[in-house]
């Protein structure tokens, strides 16, 4: 009973999440019309050229970040570099004068009676 009681006042020990690695290249600059057109770049270790897989994250053009990068080090260690972008948002893009496109039906494009109110998918 002793042993239980001491390891209920002993408190756990959480695993620290493994270390990402760190962009060969971060933060380049890929377009000017919003300070979030940036991406970061990790590349696989290779004397030959590899190929290379674009992360675009989701968030429905209103939330989101090139930081959450899921798979990394699966990509890397398989010889694959990765990309991960950054884009501006929706409401971004409005206020630069970007026209919303016209609903195109349950399946198209931003509603513009919705707007950014009720969810950008009619």
């Amino acid at each position: 009973m002793m042993n239980l009681v001491l390891a209920l006042l002993i408190p756990l020990q959480a695993k620290a999440p493994p270390e990402r690695p760190a962009p060969t290249v971060a933060d380049y600059v890929y377009g000017r019309d919003s300070e979030r057109q940036k991406f970061d770049f990790w590349q696989a270790k290779s004397e030959k050229p590899t190929p290379v897989v674009l992360l675009i994250h989701g968030g429905g053009w209103v939330n989101g970040d090139k930081a959450r990068v899921s798979g990394l080090e699966r990509y890397l260690a398989a010889g694959i570099s990765v990309v991960s972008i950054n884009y501006r948002f929706v409401t971004q893009a409005i206020r630069a004068g970007v026209e919303i496109p016209p609903n195109r039906g349950p399946k198209g494009c931003l509603c513009r009676k919705r707007g950014l109110l009720g969810g950008l998918f009619c």
